[in-house]
């Protein structure tokens, strides 16, 4: 599939993970992710980075830090 548009949202998680992974060399946890949008929910954030994995903007690994940006 195609990279189709994220949502403001999306867009802004995306922006915040590629800044972890860059500054610390590695991807995020779920739980990492949810303290950089800012929820505690990491159902909410599965939800998020699948939303985000169909669109093609990123893809996840089996393990814990397994977040690929495309």
């Amino acid at each position: 599939m195609g990279n189709l548009p994220l949502t403001a949202k999306q867009s802004k998680a995306l922006d915040k993970i590629k800044k972890f992974i860059k500054k610390n060399g590695y991807s995020p946890t779920n739980r990492e992710v949810a303290e950089l949008i800012g929820t505690k929910s990491t159902g909410s954030v599965n939800d998020l980075l699948g939303r985000m994995e169909n669109k093609g903007y990123l893809k996840r690994g089996k393990n814990w830090r397994g977040l690929k940006i495309k």
